[in-house]
Formats: structure tokens, sequence, C-alpha cells
């Protein structure tokens, strides 16, 4: 799909200029989330997944919700609630008192305006533009959904339809006030289209009803838990209940809920790395989806997990946010335990200290394993006190740093140095490569396809698409059910020129006939083809399955354009500009649909907002 119109009657696309058009899935919501019945998770999460998994499959089994698991474990379930875990989503209007008071508020970026307000019991978040002339656009989204348990902050969210959108503005508690969000701090930022994926949900959100085995969208009240709840650490709870209920307990009939400190070493560290390790590239094994670990599980029987390794040897050193399982595997404690070290020697999995408690807590942490009689501390008591807060092994050895993916944030460094030197702090030599503990237990087949899907996504050049496709290529006749694997080579087809790219596509297609991103990769396989009747055909197909997509909007009203179908086409464009108003190549066609129609005066005033929006809409 072009990126401008050119004239109304001639489309252009060059097969290597729609690398990043392919992939393309956009992503403010009317509907509130009820919760659904807790049975309903039971076959919601069945996943069409097959292959190895491992002989005790636990993914059929019932969900019972933490509130079943309170009736027995009360005061657990309450301590648990002091846990950021435990308040990982909410919505709007359960807000602490703090950050409702400092609504409205405002923020100024690139020549627009962004602000959080309420209404009726309501939030919304605008985004305005303004010049000397007046207002060029206003857009209002409601919100629905807030993520964050509130230690850092709150990004939010819009439902629309059976799909997630981030809005623009997050809550940052550091500075106890309202910024763009992460990621948003560019001209061209995706604004009120930001999808939310499976991947974000799945961590984010305790249990929901995914669509089917659609990615990315979710039935109709879809929220079953909001936060992160018992059965994520522990599995599904349905036949522990049955088990104690029932009477059965003995050597031969063990308890079948999972409690991690049992678990061998890697599915342990499993149930905390199943969201805190994301990895530079986290592939989906074939046949498998966001939701289907059961704890007990290693991630490896989900994921293959790509990080940034070190290539010279020196540890890990980069201070994102998500990289705390790649620093503490990179720090000489983790390596030297023999598996004694892991998340929860740190952490209580079912509360935090209190901040007056903190320091002795990580301290007694820290000395559970260096004890004063053997590793006494290098600094004499009076330097310990100078330290911020005084006497903390963490403040020395686990410093906060600045995440540098996240603004306003500070994350403690996890490589658990003995020594801190900031002038060492950048190492930025690193290889791709598979996570070290999982490398043994992933199928070298399952390794290769990981790497060719992520060199697919990220190939700009001639030699990358060929190295992608030289990697993806041979797997094709191994599963003849992976579409990923076959929509990522008709892909790569596309962009070498090689017209049999249809026939893997079909397959494709015909495997997962409602999948977005599959029918994204038709529409430009039809568009390249100039097959517009079909283009139109997908096109009104992803607008069906995804009607907040203002790009598909806008293809549609070009291809009507070009159908001759020019009343359809304006309604088109006027859709796709209302869920983006920055669009200047909607605005485009809208402008000359406009003057083929005589409509003068409406295609003169769009004239004049292009203008506009040419002078100040991509300002930084």
């Amino acid at each position: 799909m072009p990126h401008r119109l050119t004239t109304i009657r001639t489309f252009r696309l060059s097969p290597l200029g729609c690398v990043g058009l392919l992939l393309l899935l956009a992503g403010c919501g009317r509907d509130r989330t009820q919760s659904a019945p807790d049975t309903a998770i039971g076959e919601a999460t069945k996943s069409a997944s097959k292959g190895d998994w491992p002989a005790d499959d636990r993914r059929s089994h019932v969900f019972v919700g933490s509130q079943a698991c309170a009736e027995c474990h009360a005061d657990l379930v309450q301590r648990y609630q002091s846990h950021p875990m435990a308040r990982s989503m909410t919505t709007p209007d359960r807000l602490p008192d703090h950050v409702m008071a400092a609504i409205p508020g405002q923020v100024e970026f690139g020549g627009r305006s962004y602000g959080v307000t309420q209404d009726g019991g309501e939030q919304f978040q605008t985004e305005k533009m303004e010049d000397a002339e007046g207002e060029i656009y206003s857009q209002q989204c409601r919100v629905d959904l807030a993520f964050g348990s509130g230690t850092h902050g709150y990004t939010f969210a819009s439902i629309q339809g059976n799909a997630l959108y981030q809005v623009p503005l997050t809550w940052y508690e550091d500075i106890k006030g309202w910024d763009l969000s992460p990621g948003y701090h560019r001209p061209d930022h995706d604004r009120f289209e930001r999808r939310i994926s499976d991947d974000c949900v799945s961590c984010h959100m305790g249990r929901v009803a995914p669509e089917g085995h659609n990615t990315n969208r979710f039935g109709k009240n879809f929220i079953v838990e909001a936060s992160i709840g018992c059965e994520r650490c522990h599995g599904p709870g349905a036949e522990h209940i049955d088990y104690h209920s029932a009477g059965v307990a003995s050597a031969a009939h063990p308890d079948p809920i999972v409690n991690p400190a049992r678990l061998p070493v890697h599915a342990r560290e499993s149930v905390c790395f199943q969201c805190h390790l994301s990895g530079e590239s986290k592939v989906l094994r074939a046949g498998r989806s966001a939701y289907d670990f059961r704890p007990g599980d290693r991630i490896s029987d989900i994921w293959v997990t790509l990080v940034n390794q070190p290539a010279t040897g020196k540890s890990v050193t980069n201070s994102q946010a998500v990289s705390h399982v790649e620093q503490m595997v990179s720090s000489k404690c983790y390596q030297e335990s023999a598996g004694a070290l892991q998340c929860t020697s740190c952490h209580d999995p079912h509360g935090v200290p209190s901040e007056e408690q903190r320091i002795p807590f990580y301290n007694d942490r820290c000395q559970s394993c260096h004890h004063e009689a053997t590793s006494e501390c290098s600094l004499d008591h009076q330097q310990r006190q100078s330290t911020a807060p005084p006497n903390s092994c963490v403040s020395c050895h686990l410093p906060q740093k600045g995440a540098s993916d996240i603004p306003h944030t500070a994350r403690t460094d996890h490589r658990i140095l003995r020594f801190y030197d900031d002038s060492a702090e950048e190492n930025t030599e690193t290889r791709l490569g598979v996570f070290q503990p999982d490398r043994q237990n992933v199928p070298e087949k399952e390794i290769q396809r990981a790497f060719g899907l992520t060199l697919a996504i990220r190939a700009r050049t001639a030699p990358e698409v060929e190295a992608a496709y030289g990697l993806l290529l041979p797997l094709v006749d191994d599963d003849p059910e992976d579409a990923e694997l076959f929509r990522a080579i008709a892909t790569l087809r596309m962009q070498l020129g090689d017209p049999s790219a249809g026939r893997l596509l079909a397959k494709a297609v015909a495997l997962r006939p409602e999948d977005e991103a599959i029918l994204q990769t038709q529409l430009s396989l039809q568009w390249i083809n100039k097959d517009y009747f079909g283009s139109l055909r997908t096109t009104n197909t992803l607008l069906r399955l995804n009607p907040w997509n203002s790009l598909n909007l806008r293809t549609r009203a070009q291809l009507l354009a070009h159908l001759g179908r020019l009343d359809d086409s304006v309604a088109a464009a006027r859709r796709s500009i209302e869920v983006n108003p920055m669009n200047l190549s909607t605005r485009q066609i809208l402008e000359h649909v406009l003057k083929e129609t005589g409509n003068d005066v409406e295609a003169a005033r769009q004239t004049k907002l292009i203008e506009r929006l040419n002078l100040i809409g991509r300002k930084p």
C-alpha cells in the first residue's frame, strides 16, 4: 500500500518498499469490561498447540480464581495484596487519590497538546493541535484500563471492539505527574492506535479470555481475573480443591498444585522468567500461544528467547527495565551458586517489606549466603553509614539506575557487582544468541526458526532478506500447520520479487483465515499484483476484524476511488481521519476525491488543513 496518493487512478508500490507494511497491525473503546465466569477460561485457554509438550500436560486444567484460594489461605492471600503483582491492572476509577487529584493534566509535545480529563466518572485522554489560526483538530478517546501497580506509575489502555490500544499519556510516580508513554517521545508516534499484544496482556493481567486462536484479540467481557493471581505461579487450582475435598492425600496421589520451590531449577526459575525475561526477541514456538505457560513448564517449552549476549566476554551492562533476568544470570553470584540463587532468594513472591523493613529485609537476604563471619563487608562501619540509604547491601551492590527504555523511572541493577564502577558501564559489543539456561532444551530447528523469524521482521536490505529466507526455507516441510512460518517466507519472497509467494501465503490464509498479520501480508501481495478487487475484499475483512485501523481505512478509500466508488471513498477517508487526524496521505486522498465529485469547498478546506499540518505536525 502506498504511503501517499500520487493520483487517484495510479497505485505504486515496490516490493522492497513494502517491508514496513507487510507486518502492519495498528493498535478507543466504548464498552466497559465485566468479569466473566471463571469457568470460561478453562476452555478459552486450551490452545491448538501440539508437539513436544511435557508428559504431564497441564493446559486443560480449570482455573478457579484467587478468591477460591482465599477460602483456605486467607492470611497468605491477604498479605499478597501488598505485592505489586496483585495490583498489575485496575480501572481508571480505582486509581489512588493523589493520581485522581492530578486530573486534569496536560503535556505539550510536537506541536500538539495531550490531556487527561474526567467526565461523569469516566476518564478520557485527548490530543489537540492548534496554530495561529486556531484549532486544527481535537480527538478524544475514553480510557478503560490502567496497567501497573503504581510503584513506578500507570499506563493506560482503551478498548476498541475486541482489541486493546495504548493511549499517549502515562502517570509517572517519581515526578508525581503525567508525561508521554514509553515510546511516544517521537513526532510520528502511534497516537491512539498502538496495539497492545497478547504478550503484554498475558503478563500484565491475571487471566483473560482470548478470541479463539486469533492473536491480539479478545472476546466480549474478556477479563476473567484483573491482576496477577495465585494460579499464575501455582497453576490451575480446580484439581487441588477437588483433591483436598476428596481426602485422597497419599504418596501415591500427591497434591496436584504446583509449589515452585519444589520444582527443578530451570522450571522453578521459569515461573518468574515467563514475564520478567523478555529478551531482545521472544519468539513463540510453533503451535504455541502467549497463554500456554503453566507453572512446571520451562519457558523454552513455549518460547525461544533471544538475548543480546556480550561479544567481548564482558558482563551484561544495559540497564533497561526488561533486562533484570539477563543481568542476574550474568552475575558471579548466580553462576557460582549452582542454582541456589534465584529470584525468590531476594524477592518474597507473596509480599513486599514496608519502607521501614526494607533495608534489614534485603540485608538479611544477602547475609543468608554472605555470613559476616566468612565474608565481612570490606567497608568499615562509618563508611557503611555514609551510603544512601545507610548500611544497605543493595545500595552498593544493586544500585538504582535510570531505565533507558522507560522515562522517569529507576531500576535496580541486578548484576550484583562487588565493586560498582560507572566509568566501565557501557558495553555495546553484543551478538544475538539463545538465552543460555534454555540452550540445551530447545530443538535446533526451533532455534533456526526463531532466528529466521526475528531476522525476517528486522530485514531492511536484500542481503538481510536473503539471510532470513535461507534460515526459514529449509523448515517448510517440517510442519504443514506452521502458518507463521509460511507467512514469513511469503513475505520474504515478495521482497525478493519471487512470484511464488502466493502459494505459501495461501497455505497460511487457509490455516488461519482471520489472522490479521497474515491477511495484511495477503493485502500487500494483492496490491503488488494489481488485484484491486481482491485487495478490497481483504481490506473489508481486516476492517471487520479490526475497525480501529486508520491505514486500512485509508487503503479502502484509495481502492474505492480507483474502482470509481467515489462517495464510498469519501466515507472511508473521513472515517480514517476520525481514527487518525494526523494522517496526511488520507487527507490527500479525501482532497482529490472531493475535487472529482465537485465538492470544491470541502476540498479547499482539506488543502488548507494539509498545509497547516505540514507546517507543524512533524516537528519534535
